[in-house]
């Protein structure tokens, strides 16, 4: 489904590094990774990249997604896992949305001890009028949980 929706828009989803390390989790962080480049995708312009990244360390696994989206002002970066909260940008663009995806993904990590990293830059370029800039969610994954 992702896969389609990604293709439609012309959007490439990219994964660097690799873990082969098997996760103690419970089950419903199944749903985590959807959520996460689902919402990636939805808020990617036409025509540019999505990275997942891998990356091992001593004490932990990170998973990064990167990607562009409308801008989110520091005031809003922290409230963006707020149950209903969508940033002023995101609205601006009319894609529809509850403000439920990254709260609930952050949910489901925080029962499983993953911290739930947000990070967005200073706005590079406007789409349809709306500021656009790099955005990510970093996953680390502590190694007790593995």
């Amino acid at each position: 489904m992702l896969r389609t929706r990604a293709r439609d828009k012309r959007v490439d989803i990219e994964f660097s590094g690799q873990s082969f390390t098997k996760s103690d989790l419970y089950p419903v962080f199944d749903i985590v990774p959807f959520l996460l480049l689902e919402n990636a995708i939805k808020y990617s312009p036409k025509e540019t990249k999505i990275v997942v990244t891998f990356s091992e360390r001593p004490h932990c696994i990170d998973v990064s997604i990167d990607s562009v989206g409308p801008l989110v002002e520091d005031h809003e970066r922290q409230r963006l896992t707020e149950k209903n909260f969508r940033g002023e940008c995101a609205r601006a663009l009319g894609i529809p949305g509850t403000g439920f995806g990254l709260h609930f993904a952050k949910y489901v990590c925080d029962l499983n001890g993953i911290t739930f990293e947000i990070s967005s830059s200073i706005s590079s370029y406007s789409v349809n009028g709306v500021p656009h800039a790099p955005f990510g969610v970093t996953l680390k994954v502590p190694r007790g949980q593995i």
